[in-house]
């Protein structure tokens, strides 16, 4: 874990899809670096210990058919008997305004079986994708219930995304040159962010 990321977190469930969106990969990455190890938490169900809580992030913009896929797959693999899910509001991780209202995400989430839907603060809501996901990691870490964490990516491989993920986290040197060479090209920030790591790695 980085600088002020808590020492322990969720278990990590990777749902694998054939799409390419290339923009959510690097959130992905920053959230997969959050995610070490479990934490078991215990709740009382209908007379009965349960411990299985699912912990979602997510835009939601709009919810879609995806969305519902993940959701599902993600509730299968774990077992889990709640989902919590973090939304960004109003405004999306790329600053623009959101398709849907917050509102409406949060009835989307609900309907389709997400049991608590909390918002990601603006401030984090529009940030980079550490950002993003550290203040998300950091609500579901801060409940103290949640055993895993899910979200979509290309591969079930979790050391190549843990291999992206401290790069990213930690830009080594040599990395970052490579970045400002891709930057210089005068392509946006993300295109050449994606450059950069393909070539390091």
């Amino acid at each position: 874990p980085g600088p002020g990321f808590p020492e322990q977190a969720p278990s990590v469930y990777i749902i694998t899809f054939s799409i390419k969106p290339l923009p959510c990969i690097f959130l992905l990455f920053m959230i997969l670096y959050q995610c070490n190890k479990k934490q078991t938490r215990v709740f009382w169900k209908d007379g009965n210990f349960m411990s299985k809580v699912l912990g979602i992030v997510a835009e939601y913009n709009p919810f879609h058919n995806g969305h519902l896929y993940h959701l599902n797959e993600s509730k299968k693999l774990t077992g889990a008997d709640y989902t919590i899910a973090i939304i960004g509001g109003n405004f999306t991780q790329r600053g623009s305004t959101s398709l849907i209202d917050k509102w409406s995400k949060a009835k989307m989430a609900l309907l389709n079986g997400v049991d608590l839907v909390i918002e990601l603060p603006v401030l984090y809501a529009t940030s980079s994708a550490e950002n993003f996901a550290d203040g998300a990691i950091k609500i579901l870490n801060s409940l103290n219930i949640v055993d895993y964490i899910s979200f979509g990516a290309e591969t079930s491989n979790v050391d190549i995304l843990d291999k992206f993920a401290d790069v990213l986290y930690n830009e080594p040197k040599e990395y970052q040159n490579l970045l400002a060479h891709e930057l210089k090209k005068g392509i946006s920030f993300p295109k050449a962010r994606e450059n950069a790591l393909l070539m390091y790695i």
